[in-house]
């Protein structure tokens, strides 16, 4: 399953050299520092304001489609439209010429590849997608959330990615950016466990619209490999 999560871009770069983290902001470089020491955060997010208000906006957003730019740890930009139903479906479809098409039905995250003719298919619940796609969200209690704060143009949350028990390093860290105004996801950035980084912009949104279920159906009926 390397391919399958490798490529689902709420969370993971495309396969990359490791980033020197003094590439990074400075604000990056302290959460990542901080984070890393496997301390647990010593403030409750339960009764935090602003997570309210995003929860809230979450909540009231059952659909969503729109445009997404991904740009990976060596600076490349792929393209692409997204669609979202909750609870559990969104799509990604990515323009030419990157092949791929991901699609999470509710259960299974699956990836297409259409240059090499395969699917590689994933839990929906083996994933930090399942957190987001939740009929109801609560992102301090569905995630690990290690800092919470206003930007000049918009509003912070970090997360962890798959904690490790015990004295280890995270794997990894989620920059989820919203809206300064109306509390709506922008994007995100993510930071593996090696430094990479991804970025994926949001754009064109539009909210609570009607959605074909259909998107959210990858079918398979050349029976090609799975994997």
């Amino acid at each position: 399953m390397i391919i399958a999560s490798s490529l689902i871009p709420l969370f993971i770069a495309f396969a990359a050299p490791a980033q020197d983290v003094d590439t990074l902001p400075n604000q990056q470089i302290e959460i990542v520092e901080s984070a890393n020491q496997a301390i647990a955060p010593a403030v409750d997010f339960q009764n935090n304001e602003l997570l309210t208000k995003i929860n809230a906006r979450m909540a009231d957003t059952k659909t969503a489609r729109g445009g997404f730019k991904q740009t990976d740890a060596m600076g490349e930009i792929t393209t692409g439209d997204f669609y979202l139903r909750r609870p559990g479906r969104v799509r990604f479809e990515y323009a030419a010429p990157t092949p791929y098409l991901i699609v999470s039905d509710g259960t299974t995250v699956a990836i297409e590849d259409k240059e090499l003719d395969t699917i590689d298919r994933a839990p929906l619940s083996a994933t930090p997608l399942k957190h987001f796609l939740k009929k109801t969200l609560n992102l301090a209690e569905d995630t690990t959330i290690l800092d919470v704060r206003s930007l000049p143009d918009s509003h912070l949350v970090v997360i962890e990615d798959n904690p490790k028990n015990g004295d280890e390093a995270i794997d990894g860290l989620v920059f989820l950016k919203f809206s300064k105004e109306n509390y709506d996801l922008m994007g995100w950035v993510t930071i593996d466990g090696l430094g990479n980084e991804t970025r994926v912009d949001l754009f064109d949104m539009e909210l609570n619209g009607n959605i074909s279920p259909r998107l959210f159906v990858l079918e398979d009926e050349d029976n090609r490999d799975r994997r």
